[in-house]
């Protein structure tokens, strides 16, 4: 039963992690066209900010708590990059430089230092549908059910 919380609550830390991400791009592509002034864009970035850390915090720990071990060293690196930029408090958007630092702000949560966020959250989900052995596995003596399992009973078995 633990096995199944732990899955479903991956599933919806990394979904609220892309929700967090696409909405920072999307308000970041209406600055860029002039649909939204760069005060509210940068207040509205910014109040994302914190929480995109605390649940790539607390998805990192729930994989070392998990014994995922695959996963936890992949988003290990994410979390100290955001650790350091929270430490430098260098984690904020800028009013006045958020258009001279518009492209590196786009693409800074897929492409810039880290990199390994988009590797973790494009690789997890496919963990979860596809039922990697390297993702599942959290210790060798990992078993998975097989499908029809609890349905045979002793009354069923004819039919098998």
């Amino acid at each position: 039963m633990a096995e199944v919380f732990y899955w479903i609550l991956s599933f919806v830390l990394i979904l609220t992690l892309f929700c967090l991400l696409g909405y920072q791009l999307i308000l970041l592509v209406d600055l860029e066209f002039d649909y939204i002034n760069p005060y509210d864009s940068t207040f509205r970035i910014n109040q994302v900010i914190l929480p995109e850390f605390f649940i790539q915090a607390i998805f990192c720990f729930l994989n070392l708590f998990g014994g995922h071990w695959f996963i936890f060293l992949i988003s290990l690196p994410c979390l100290y990059y955001n650790a350091s930029l929270y430490v430098k408090t260098q984690h904020y958007a800028d009013v006045t430089e958020i258009y001279n630092k518009l492209n590196f702000e786009k693409k800074k949560p897929w492409y810039g230092p880290s990199r390994t966020k988009s590797i973790n959250l494009s690789a997890y989900p496919r963990s979860l549908l596809l039922g990697d052995s390297i993702f599942l596995q959290a210790n060798p003596s990992y078993k998975p059910i097989e499908f029809m399992d609890n349905y045979r009973g002793a009354s069923a078995n004819h039919l098998w």
